[in-house]
């Protein structure tokens, strides 16, 4: 299981989690569903629309359902492909959601933008790895050394290769952008993408285990989505949101989080126990109570205590 240090981000993992568990058993129901509808047809071949949903339906509380067409007439990998649709929409509006809830939470001066392109496509060229390198320029001591090292370690870490995963956003957040905006015909700002991220789309260049499903993109003709396609780039955007979360863990911004949480933990003790085994549990379990994992420098973290007057010295 994936840990993070910020609120925005354990939420936003939560979030496209609660997608799939929506969305697979969904598919599976409608999967069963065109096999009940074509068994029935068999032997009911003049069935009225009516009639299926008189078997099928009643009782749901839906209504306006044409049960034939969706089972028979629509072809399961054009409904595949409308899943795959409906997964995209809803997981950028949860990525676009925890951006903006990061830039609040670390109380930075730029737009949420900043966490949607990679530098080499963003105005100016000021994407998302530069702005990272902008807020770590002095990274805080104590969070360098307690938490960086287990957020780091994270599987869905992935700080080598983030350009990657970047051009991979562009590219499907263009697609998204072409079925919403633009009747599902490719533009050249889609096209663009794709030959940006074309080169980089193999399982290795992307860390993944097996192949990221895409189409290529050519100005005017309709953009395809592969159900695996998408799947596969909802993982990239969890290891996108793990990866800005290890690195921003440690910036002074954060530190003034983990201040903040650490304070406002309730009946901890203001003085700790002069045994170090002792004093060092103590700690990890305000730690804990504040929301983080235990972390992997404790004395550097009791120092931090100290320094803050959240314990009496």
């Amino acid at each position: 299981m994936t840990i993070y240090f910020f609120r925005p981000s354990r939420e936003a993992a939560a979030e496209i989690t609660s997608i799939f568990n929506f969305v697979w058993p969904t598919a599976a129901a409608l999967w069963n569903l065109r096999w009940q509808i074509g068994g029935y047809l068999d032997a009911v071949p003049d069935a009225t629309v009516p009639q299926l949903n008189e078997r099928f339906v009643r009782g749901s509380g839906l209504h306006g359902a044409d049960l034939r067409r969706a089972c028979i007439t629509t072809s399961w990998d054009d409904q595949k492909e409308r899943f795959a649709s409906l997964i995209l929409v809803n997981a950028f509006a949860v990525y676009e959601s925890w951006a903006e809830a990061m830039v609040r939470e670390l109380q930075v001066p730029f737009r949420n933008q900043r966490f949607q392109f990679p530098d080499s496509a963003a105005t100016n060229g000021v994407g998302l790895e530069s702005t990272i390198a902008s807020l770590l320029v002095t990274p805080s001591p104590v969070l360098n050394a307690a938490y960086f090292p287990i957020f780091s370690a994270s599987d869905k870490y992935a700080g080598s290769i983030l350009p990657n995963l970047l051009l991979a956003y562009r590219y499907f957040k263009e697609i998204r952008n072409c079925q919403m905006h633009g009747g599902g015909a490719a533009t050249q700002k889609a096209e663009d993408a794709y030959q940006a991220f074309a080169p980089y789309s193999d399982r290795l260049a992307l860390g993944m285990k097996g192949a990221l499903i895409i189409e290529p993109v050519v100005v005017g003709a309709p953009v395809r989505l592969h159900l695996r396609g998408v799947v596969g780039f909802c993982d990239i955007l969890l290891r996108i949101i793990a990866t800005v979360d290890a690195e921003l863990c440690r910036s002074p911004n954060a530190e003034r989080i983990f201040r903040r949480d650490l304070a406002a933990v309730r009946n901890s003790p203001t003085t700790l126990s002069g045994e170090q085994r002792r004093r060092r549990y103590q700690v990890a379990l305000r730690c804990v109570q504040a929301g983080y994992p235990r972390p992997k420098a404790t004395d550097t973290v009791y120092a931090f205590l100290r320094s803050e007057r959240l314990i009496q010295v």
